[in-house]
């Protein structure tokens, strides 16, 4: 009988499984329209962002996507970046990427994926190989609706750097299960 409790007890207790795909659908970032996606299985993280030209999120033209390895103990992350890439999906942003140099590319190519790790691309610093950060995680569920993913952000002197400063705030917008 202990043991069943036990037993009870551990599978009541035990952090929900982070394992699958979740997607936050159009929302904006300033004058930015974007869906992101995070694709978790067997100690591989990707997250991907997608722009879109309109606020309605019909038209995509960017994608950014972050590859890491991942070490996922409880609810917390240690993410290690593997790759980061670009791929411009119209041949107007593909110009554009060209003409101003980006990332130090003129030779972008429309829908194909251009790594940049480690790069600066127009002010922006890419993550370098091997970057880590320190993050967590919280899966819940709403009555009547599918899992939503919560992810760390840094706030403060918690910067997601090191483990002593490992994520403590998570992010507003929920991320749904993929079925």
């Amino acid at each position: 009988m202990m043991s069943w409790i036990l037993l009870l007890s551990q599978v009541v207790f035990a952090s929900p499984v982070l394992e699958g795909s979740f997607v936050r659908s159009c929302y904006l970032v300033g004058d930015d329209a974007l869906q992101a996606q995070v694709q978790v299985h067997s100690g591989s993280w990707i997250q991907t962002f997608t722009a879109y030209e309109e606020e309605t999120c019909q038209t995509p033209y960017l994608i950014y996507e972050v590859q890491s390895a991942a070490d996922i103990h409880g609810n917390d992350v240690d993410l290690e970046v593997r790759e980061v890439s670009y791929q411009s999906l119209s041949d107007e942003v593909t110009r554009a990427l060209n003409m101003v140099n980006y990332c130090g590319f003129t030779n972008w190519k429309t829908k194909q994926k251009r790594v940049v790790t480690g790069l600066e691309c127009d002010e922006f610093q890419a993550p370098r190989l091997g970057e880590k950060t320190y993050t967590r995680y919280q899966l819940s569920a709403k009555a009547g609706s599918s899992e939503q993913l919560l992810l760390g952000t840094a706030e403060g002197v918690q910067d997601g750097k090191t483990p002593n400063t490992r994520h403590h705030a998570f992010e507003t917008l929920p991320y749904q299960r993929i079925p």
